[in-house]
């Protein structure tokens, strides 16, 4: 019985001095951190590797036409002026705009908040100069519509207008219209955006007209609520 005894003790001490090293290696190999992506050095590109990749970052950062979209940054007191139709009183009302450059430079976002027709209206939009294409575009949407517009433009010959087309859908008819725009800079604190439709006639008008001046104020907000005339 004594030598039964002795021989478990002996395959016990055995069993245990094969699994403790066993356990020992395979944490080991746990806490030894895995190769990753970031460990292997990334094989050399080709030149065409490189001509595509200096192509890339040349397209992708802003240049000398993202100067003319930096001149608009700042916060803005608007007038606002709509026509319905050629030869009419337009309707006039107030709104603060805020304008900021995002995306390290490449993009000059627009807040807007004001009132059409007594309700309160909200609008935000982006501009940009396309590298690839050579020119300007935007987008805008606000709360009273669920389309996007959209603009393509290019600077005038003196630099200080951009004259656009602008392509959004028209409720009336169902389909897609479009609009002639200019966007002019008077003065360092004052700038224009107008609007042309045509009308019945075939004959184009001033639609829209938006005077801004710019808020030196530090209090003011874009949330300050905007007064209708």
């Amino acid at each position: 019985m004594k030598r039964i005894f002795v021989l478990l003790i002996l395959v016990l001490a055995l069993a245990i001095s094969g699994i403790i090293p066993a356990a020992q290696e395979k944490a080991q190999t746990a806490a030894k951190p895995a190769a990753t992506a970031k460990d292997t050095p990334a094989p050399a590109m080709s030149p065409e590797e490189k001509a595509a990749m200096d192509k890339m970052i040349e397209a992708g950062t802003p240049g000398e036409p993202h100067k003319f979209l930096v001149q608009f940054v700042g916060m803005w007191q608007a007038v606002v002026k709509v026509w319905h139709a050629a030869g009419q009183q337009p309707d006039i009302s107030e709104g603060i705009s805020l304008h900021r450059m995002v995306m390290g430079g490449r993009y000059l976002q627009q807040t807007f908040k004001s009132t059409f027709m007594d309700a309160p209206f909200e609008g935000m939009g982006f501009m940009g100069y396309n590298n690839v294409l050579k020119k300007y575009e935007g987008v805008w949407m606000d709360n009273m519509s669920t389309a996007i517009m959209t603009s393509e433009g290019s600077l005038s010959a003196d630099g200080k207008s951009l004259k656009s087309v602008s392509t959004y859908s028209d409720c009336q008819t169902g389909k897609e219209k479009t609009s002639r725009d200019v966007l002019k800079m008077v003065s360092p604190d004052k700038f224009v955006s107008e609007m042309y439709d045509i009308g019945p006639d075939g004959k184009e008008f001033l639609m829209m007209e938006i005077t801004y001046t710019r808020d030196t104020r530090p209090t003011r907000g874009p949330q300050r609520p905007p007064v209708t005339k």
